[in-house]
């Protein structure tokens, strides 16, 4: 049977689409909301189905939340450092170390070792184990088994990386050295500016307050222009008021230029120490796009059990095949913020849609309703599956 393009319009599920896409956490689950479309097939609805009532089973009856706290999408940065020679820059690997121990979390969330026990709001003594938690949540078992973790790169970029995201001084012997010789000399530079700065201020041709300060990454003392003659050294900057300038003492130009040299050093050390780690990364690429796609699986999958609680919806209940009539009603959603409508399985299907102050009926022969079904962002019960009430 062959549905118009443009069905999901008519039957208004552009809003629910856009409520889905809005609870995800990253992009990589709004970009699987976006690919959803219509299924015809019914054991894909099926699927679709069980997973999402396994999600939101887990949800409700797990003592301890699914691990959500790091999902960020690094696959643009992945596909770059294919390319020999590149890198990623420090944020991205800090945000690529942070979601690796999500992923990992998630996999050991759901994919417990033989012996262990699962935590469950259900579980009044002890926990759940390993092979019960499995038979209740099977789909979602699979969905993690043969995900690929990477506790050796979250090692590596943890050993670089402070627990803020910046370059560890002892990320490498040449970066700890490039370092400790720039801050000899900016001690050394912050002893000479003091000198020349209590002697101005002696001398009445700078206020008293005044204190050193940083221009184009070199320190400077702010004077009045009227004063530029009494201190000699190389202007860098005027205020914008025109009342203030900004001279480097001669006495420290040298010094300065030095820690600009260091500057360049310690860019170019941190560039060779992220290319190393890009190396470390680069042979499992692959892998590591893999373990996304099952981050992204979990972003897009978690909303769609929310949100019926937000619309009072129900599950789709499958066809009573026992009577050529006896189809259940299989959903039921109002919400004041979106539409409200009632789909029946039946002989001659039907469905109201009511949308602001327009109203549209449809009908289909029960054959098409038994096969079409719409794969949507709604959720568990208008679903990411759901059945069609087909025109």
């Amino acid at each position: 049977m062959v549905y118009p393009q443009n069905i999901e319009d008519k039957l208004g599920f552009g809003k629910i689409r856009d409520m889905v896409r809005g609870a995800t956490l990253c992009p990589l689950g709004a970009r699987r909301v976006d690919d959803m479309q219509f299924l015809t097939d019914r054991r894909a609805l099926q699927h679709e189905l069980s997973l999402l009532d396994e999600m939101k089973r887990l949800i409700e009856q797990a003592a301890q939340p699914l691990p959500t706290d790091c999902f960020f999408d690094l696959t643009p940065a992945l596909k770059r450092v294919r390319v020999a020679g590149t890198f990623m820059e420090t944020d991205e690997l800090y945000d690529l170390m942070r979601s690796l121990r999500t992923i990992e979390a998630l996999v050991r969330y759901l994919n417990p070792k033989p012996g262990e026990e699962v935590r469950t709001a259900d579980a009044s003594q002890g926990g759940v184990a390993a092979q019960d938690f499995v038979a209740r949540f099977p789909l979602l078992h699979g969905m993690a088994q043969g995900v690929v973790t990477f506790p050796d790169i979250v090692r590596k970029i943890d050993q670089t990386l402070t627990p803020t995201g910046e370059i560890r001084d002892n990320a490498s012997p040449q970066l700890a050295e490039i370092r400790r010789e720039m801050q000899r000399n900016l001690s050394s530079i912050g002893r000479l500016l003091n000198g020349i700065l209590r002697n101005a201020q002696a001398e009445g041709y700078v206020d008293k307050d005044t204190t050193p300060t940083m221009r184009d990454g070199r320190l400077v003392i702010p004077i009045p222009p009227s004063s530029k003659r009494r201190l000699r050294g190389i202007v860098h900057d005027e205020s914008a008021t025109g009342k203030t300038l900004y001279v480097e003492p001669a006495e420290v130009v040298e010094a300065n230029n030095r820690i600009r040299e260091l500057e360049g050093e310690e860019r170019q050390e941190i560039i060779r120490i992220l290319s190393s780690i890009a190396n470390l990364i680069r042979p499992d690429i692959d892998n590591l796009l893999e373990s996304y796609d099952f981050l992204g699986e979990i972003d897009s999958c978690a909303p769609r059990c929310v949100l019926p609680t937000r619309l009072t919806a129900s599950c789709l209940d499958s066809p009573n095949r026992t009577s050529p009539t006896g189809y259940r009603r299989v959903i039921r959603c109002s919400t004041s913020a979106t539409s409200s409508w009632t789909a029946r399985w039946c002989p001659s299907i039907s469905c109201s849609i009511t949308r602001s102050s327009a109203a549209y009926s449809f009908r289909a022969r029960t054959q098409a309703a038994s096969r079409c079904a719409l794969r949507h962002s709604a959720s568990f019960s208008i679903c990411s599956s759901m059945a069609c009430p087909y025109l």
